[in-house]
């Protein structure tokens, strides 16, 4: 057991969480249990625009907003600048792709642990510009391998591309090494940390990433409909975003425009406040309850839940990697994954089933049609766990 937090502790955050009055939440990778303080700031500020004024309560609740930056930035070691807020870590992911002033023959690295979203757009590249995607493969132990990168990169890469911690499994990859090698050969490097942000601490210098694109309503604990970009300054001048607007840009003549400064061309006027105002508290929060410690429980929590379900007849978990975050997937024999989990959210366990489709690459690779994900984050505690793994092997044994 964790000792970074204390009962006391851990029953005041419960206490401060409404949805855990309902459910056992394991689906931290999915959507998680918001805070009561961060549901007050999406709903107040809802409220206010309501009776000031839309854009009234915008310039009244200015630098409420602007903090927003300063909390995000705050929390990967970066400047205000370097942020823009966007409406999920895809719509981020998006803009950060298609700044790119892409050539027909231009190659991207991926690896099999990508997401299914992310393929998407590179298959979306290659129709539209015929940019390849290349392929690196996993090393013995999950990961992306280093090796196999470095021989991938050729004369015409312009792009790394990386899922931090992969929607179907516990595996983190290795992105600072990632980074180096990035930087060594002077190719961009996008980073996904959707699943990262809120479980484990980030900071960009030390991933040498250019981008880094993350939710705010996973293990951030935000609101859904949040979302943000980091953008590395360095590049920046490298960069055209694809939907200039009066927010993200300046009209300076008649057939003319210049971007604002800094990542927030990034930006489109039009999104929702208070949500932002939202996904601020929940940074705030986090940042304040420390992401080391929290890193500390998430792991500790997942191997107790791994180490359960391993031991349990018929049942495999399949994560995979040296080091392992709060995603535990897993199948149970001769069991449809689709009932196990109607059955076990009929016990009061909110959990998520994983399916081909999110990793295309990856679960087909090893021989996975669909698996069952469990994924926790700090505020469970470990006789919930235990409920669980008791819950799994009842259905194993039936």
């Amino acid at each position: 057991m964790s000792q970074s937090f204390s009962t006391a502790e851990l029953a005041q955050l419960r206490q401060e969480t409404p949805g855990l009055q309902h459910t056992i939440s394991f689906n931290a990778a999915g959507s998680s249990l918001p805070p009561a303080s961060v549901l007050l700031a999406c709903t107040q500020g809802l409220e206010e625009e309501a009776m000031a004024g839309g854009y009234a309560w915008m310039e009244a609740r200015h630098q409420d907003l602007e903090q927003v930056y300063g909390y995000i930035a705050g929390m990967l070691g970066a400047r205000p600048a370097d942020i823009a807020c966007c409406e999920s870590a895809t719509d981020a992911w998006y803009r950060a792709l298609h700044s790119i002033d892409w050539k027909q023959g231009d190659e991207i690295l991926i690896s099999r642990a990508e997401y299914g979203a992310n393929l998407l757009a590179y298959l979306d590249l290659e129709r539209k510009f015929g940019v390849r995607s290349v392929l690196v493969e996993d090393n013995e132990h999950g990961e992306i391998d280093l090796g196999e990168l470095r021989k991938a990169i050729s004369p015409n890469s312009r792009l790394i591309c990386l899922s931090h911690m992969p929607t179907n499994g516990g595996l983190v990859n290795p992105a600072e090494e990632v980074g180096a090698i990035a930087r060594e050969h002077g190719l961009l490097y996008l980073l996904d940390a959707c699943q990262t942000v809120g479980q484990k601490p980030l900071d960009v210098a030390a991933l040498q990433c250019d981008f880094l694109t993350a939710t705010g309503r996973k293990y951030l604990r935000g609101p859904r409909g949040t979302g943000f970009l980091y953008v590395n300054p360095a590049v920046l001048d490298q960069l055209h975003p694809d939907r200039p607007d009066l927010w993200s840009a300046q009209w300076s003549g008649e057939r003319s425009y210049a971007w604002v400064a800094g990542a927030r061309r990034f930006e489109n006027f039009e999104f929702s406040r208070a949500l932002r105002l939202g996904l601020g508290e929940s940074v705030r929060l986090y940042q304040q309850t420390g992401p080391e410690r929290i890193w500390e429980r998430i792991q500790a929590l997942a191997a107790r839940l791994r180490a359960g379900l391993s031991a349990l007849p018929g049942v495999e978990v399949r994560d995979q990697g040296r080091e392992l975050g709060g995603i535990v997937t897993f199948t149970v024999e001769g069991k449809d994954p689709d009932t196990l989990h109607r059955w076990l959210a009929a016990k009061g366990f909110q959990l998520s089933v994983n399916r081909q489709g999110t990793a295309w690459l990856d679960m087909p690779h090893r021989g996975i049609g669909v698996m069952l994900r469990a994924s926790v984050h700090y505020f469970l505690l470990e006789e919930e766990i235990d409920r669980l793994v008791g819950f799994v092997g009842e259905a194993a044994e039936a």
